[in-house]
Formats: structure tokens, C-alpha cells, sequence
């Protein structure tokens, strides 16, 4: 009985020491300082300011808001006070966000204080958040940083087989087949490519005026005196490639070829250039006249159509004196006849496309209306001495000398051993001017056989074609 009284009084006491403090008198009890915790704990439009309710200034109000509270907002959403706006809610904790992140009202945004590999910077931040990079160096600039990426230059060849590990070759292009690929190799950076003009086409173009242009680079190649032309380590990568070539009196060539990457050069061979003057699309027929003065026929004079001093069409005349060319209407020409034993000549003007007569003139007269161009008969004076060597030289070091002297004579001298049908002179003395120069040639090791015979032949052309013969002032001397 005592002990439920002790209760009972227990109990009054604690109501009594309640209603005290509540009461007027309040003895020595203080209320509490804190009026909130957090701003939920607020009425709507206000924040939590160190424990004390205040308005929010930046709170959107008014009836342009959608929701003053979350309790405005469909369920999985919550209020942004700022904007008055709902949104979706990503998370209810932490758990609910990605390694490196915090729920955060709601939201998940990077956690600034994780950081697993300790290299200073946060997870979410991280290129490589196992492995330490506090450079954070991501060359392909992939997200992914080169610490921990297995293909740093992202080219799809992995680093452990990439023969340029850190500058992107997807081809994986190695000309020498050694060492690092052409992308970084300090020594063969790529396929070299060879070839060479062929301008047989037009005797006497001159090749130091054509350009050849390979795909992807800008500076053209000139070629050599033979018409070779190199490209020096040109296409990194091997594969598909264009060449162009561009060659004054020629149409415009091109090919196509494709390189092997894993061999050191590609030779194109030969390419074989077409003059303008072949070109049907683009040509008109030229047709001009020219005579012998001293002869009834007059076929076989050459007439040479020349585009800013190069050959680029060649034609000889028929019996009655008429030659023809294709040509093209846009360029100006000039045009030189020719013809072994006559003094050459060149019509006295450029000749043009006369568009309104759709003929060729010069100077204005209609090519074909012109008078024929005459050749007179080329005269002058020509001595040759012919030196044998002495009998007591060693028969197979034998030799023969030829010394000519000329005036008023262009051309070359010509000897043979036997008749004139050899396929080919044995030694040429080329004329050096009009004015009594002398030229002297040696034919190494000329031995003349019994019954055989020196021939020795002048002309009025370099060439060895339509020789004519004159009367030579020949003394042949010997020991």
C-alpha cells in the first residue's frame, strides 16, 4: 500500500512542477532560445536563420508562383522556394545517387569531399577516379584520362599494340616496317611516290615547265631533265592518292593509285602526256602553205605549231605545200618551217582564233588566204679535215679526227663508216656559230677496213632525218 502511494505522489509532483513552469510565476525556468531547426519548421515564405524564423527575400510569391510550399507539388516532387517552380526529385538519400555524389534537398550533386584515390580531386570530377592523376591529362579528350585509358590517342589500335601510342594512326601505316609508325617515326614519316613524264609526243618541250600536284599537298613537284619526279615521304597514311600534272602544249593528266602503308615508296611508272593539239573537244583545224623556191614539189617541209617558244604539234606538207594542225582556239601561236638544205622561216605574226571568221589568222589576214611562206636554198662554206691516226698505234686504239669549218651555215656534220644506210652516224660535230667557228670531234677507236670508206655528211637540221649531202672540201691526212 505505501508503494502506490509513492507513485501517486511521483506523479503529482512532475504535474505540478508542469503546470509551475507554464504558470505566472515561473520561478527560475528560462523558455527555450531556438524558435526552429530547419525551415521546414517555418510557415511557408520563411527560412530558418540561426534557430529564428524570417522572411524569405528571395522566396517567389504572388500568383505567378505554381507552389508556395511542397505540399503544392504532385507527389515525387518537391518546391524550390527561389522559383516557385516544382521539380522531379532524384533522390531521398544519398544511396539513391552516383559514386562521387550526395542527396542534397532532393538533388544529386557532386560530393567535394570524396576522393578514392587521394590525387585532390573529387570523384565526380576525377578522369581517373581509382588511379592517382593530378594532372588529370586526357589526350583524346574522351573523359577518360590517360592514366588509366588503354588507348590514350583514341585512334581503336590499344596502347599495348599501337605503334604510336600517343598521336592517333588509325591505319597504323609503317613504311619501313620497323619501330614506331610513319605518324611518329623521326626518320620514314610516310610512302614515298615516284614516277615520270613521258612527252614524247611533242619532240622538244621542255620539261622544267611542267608541275606535278599530289592530293593533300600544295607545292608541286618540277621534274628532272628526264622527267622524273619524286615525292619524298608524301602520304603518311598509304591508300588512295592523286597525282596531276600540268605541262604547257599538253592536256591536263591525272591518275589515280593507291599506296600500300607498309611499303617505303610506289613507283607510278611512266605517264604519257597528250598534246592540246589532240584534244577534238577543244581543237580547230589550222591549215597554212609553204613552198621550195627552186623545186615543183613541195612536200616534206616541216612546219612546227610552238606555244610560247615549245613545240607542241609537228606536221610536214603534202606535194602541193599544204600543212594542218589541230589546235586549240585560246592560245596565240607561232609557227616555224623547216626543211634540211633550206634556210628555215616563221610566219611574221602570232596566230590566233578569229572568232567572228572561225578561221585562223595572222595579223589579221586568214591563214589560209596568206601566200605560201617560201624557203630558199641554204648557202656557205664548209671545209673538213679528216686526221688518221699513225700506223704504229695499237690497231684497236686506233681513231679518226674530224675538224669542219663553216660559214653561213647552221646544222651539224655527220661522218659514217661505209655507206649512208647505217642505221645511225658514228660522232656528230655540232655547229657552234655562223662565223667560221671551227669544231673538232675524235671517234675513239675507228678502224677503217679495206675497201670501206670515211663519209662525211653536213646538215641543216640537228637531226639525223633528210640528210642532204653537200660539196665538202674534205683533205684526209695521215702519217
Amino acid at each position: 500500500m505505501k508503494r502506490a502511494v509513492h507513485t501517486t505522489l511521483v506523479a503529482l509532483m512532475a504535474l505540478s512542477v508542469g503546470c509551475s513552469q507554464e504558470g505566472g510565476d515561473g520561478g527560475d525556468a528560462q523558455p527555450s532560445a531556438l524558435e526552429c531547426r530547419l525551415n521546414s519548421d517555418c510557415p511557408d515564405g520563411e527560412v530558418c536563420d540561426e534557430g529564428a524564423c524570417i522572411a524569405d527575400e528571395g522566396a517567389c510569391a504572388g500568383p505567378e508562383c505554381p507552389c508556395a510550399s511542397s505540399g503544392d507539388c504532385a507527389a515525387g516532387q518537391a518546391c524550390d522556394l527561389r522559383t516557385g517552380a516544382c521539380y522531379a526529385l532524384e533522390c531521398l538519400n544519398s544511396r539513391g545517387c552516383a559514386l562521387g555524389e550526395v542527396c542534397a534537398e532532393g538533388l544529386c550533386v557532386t560530393d567535394v569531399t570524396a576522393d578514392r584515390d587521394r590525387d585532390g580531386v573529387p570523384d565526380a570530377e576525377d578522369t581517373c577516379p581509382e588511379v592517382e592523376n593530378v594532372e588529370q591529362r586526357d589526350l583524346d579528350g574522351d573523359g577518360v584520362g590517360d592514366a588509366c585509358d588503354s588507348d590514350d590517342d583514341n585512334d581503336g589500335a590499344p596502347d599495348s599494340v599501337d605503334n604510336c601510342p600517343a598521336v592517333a594512326n588509325p591505319s597504323q601505316a609503317n613504311s619501313n616496317g620497323e619501330g614506331p609508325g610513319n605518324a611518329c617515326d623521326p626518320v620514314v614519316s610516310g610512302v614515298t611516290v615516284r614516277g615520270r613524264l613521258d612527252g614524247a609526243a611533242l619532240p622538244g618541250a621542255e620539261v622544267g615547265s611542267a608541275r606535278v600536284y599530289l592530293s593533300g599537298l600544295e607545292t608541286p613537284q618540277v621534274p628532272a631533265a628526264d622527267g622524273a619526279f619524286v615525292f619524298e615521304q608524301a602520304l603518311p597514311d598509304g591508300g588512295p592518292f592523286s597525282l596531276r600534272v600540268e605541262w604547257p602544249g599538253f592536256l591536263t593528266a591525272s591518275l589515280v593509285a593507291t599506296a600500300d602503308p607498309n611499303r617505303a615508296e610506289i613507283d607510278v611508272g611512266a605517264l604519257r602526256m597528250t598534246p592540246e593539239s589532240q584534244d577534238p573537244s577543244a581543237a580547230r583545224t589550222l591549215v597554212g602553205e609553204a613552198r621550195y623556191s627552186d623545186r615543183a614539189s613541195h612536200e616534206g617541209i616541216q612546219a612546227r605549231l610552238q606555244l610560247n617558244g615549245l613545240t607542241v604539234a609537228l606536221s610536214e606538207t603534202d606535194a602541193e605545200g599544204r600543212y594542218a594542225f589541230l589546235a586549240s582556239t585560246e592560245p596565240s601561236y607561232t609557227i616555224r618551217l623547216e626543211a634540211a638544205g633550206y634556210e628555215g622561216a616563221a610566219l611574221p605574226g602570232a596566230v590566233r582564233w578569229d572568232e567572228a571568221r572561225e578561221a585562223f589568222a595572222v595579223d589579221g589576214e586568214l591563214l589560209e588566204e596568206r601566200a605560201p611562206t617560201v624557203l630558199e636554198r641554204a648557202t656557205g662554206r664548209l671545209e673538213v679535215r679528216v686526221t688518221l691516226e699513225p700506223g704504229w698505234i695499237p690497231e684497236e686504239q686506233r681513231g679518226v679526227t674530224l675538224t669542219a669549218t663553216w660559214d653561213g651555215f647552221d646544222g651539224a656534220l655527220y661522218a659514217f663508216r661505209g655507206t649512208l644506210d647505217q642505221d645511225s652516224p658514228l660522232d656528230t660535230c655540232e655547229a657552234g656559230d655562223d662565223n667560221g667557228a671551227a669544231a673538232t670531234s675524235r671517234l675513239e677507236g675507228l678502224t677503217l677496213l679495206p675497201g670501206e670508206a670515211l663519209i662525211v655528211v653536213a646538215s641543216t637540221t640537228a637531226t639525223d632525218e633528210g640528210l642532204v649531202s653537200y660539196t665538202l672540201d674534205v683533205e684526209v691526212t695521215a702519217p
